[in-house]
């Protein structure tokens, strides 16, 4: 089944839905710079893609982007792959990509993986 994708105009606020089973919402919460954009519900291979080119759009238009995850339940290597690709992306742009908040597991798993050393890390004590 191929993920479905809705989008509200208002950049500000954007809410972006990707739903393929399991559900991703992302909210454009500050319009930046930097761009800060909260991601919540499960970011997998069913949602990776879609996820991947919304944080693209922002990139197209920002060279930096914060990505809230402090309301993600999980991220699966798919979802790592998309962060890693993305911040690449950035970097070629002279930006960066940020991952604000994470839950214990998920930052354990981006140090664990190596992610957490070439994509910075905002604890949520900061």
């Amino acid at each position: 089944m191929e993920p479905s994708l809705r989008r509200d105009d208002d950049r500000a606020g954007e809410r972006v839905t990707v739903s393929a089973g399991r559900e991703l919402t992302m909210t454009t919460v500050s319009s930046g710079p930097p761009i800060v954009v909260a991601a919540s519900g499960v970011l997998d291979a069913s949602t990776s893609k879609r996820f991947e080119d919304a944080i693209g759009d922002h990139l197209a238009e920002h060279v930096s982007v914060v990505i809230d995850v402090s309301n993600l339940a999980t991220c699966d290597s798919s979802g790592l792959g998309a962060l890693v690709r993305l911040n690449r992306r950035a970097q070629r742009l002279g930006g960066s990509v940020a991952i604000k908040h994470p839950r214990q597991h998920i930052a354990d798993l981006l140090m664990m993986t190596g992610v957490g050393k070439v994509i910075e890390i905002i604890p949520a004590d900061d």
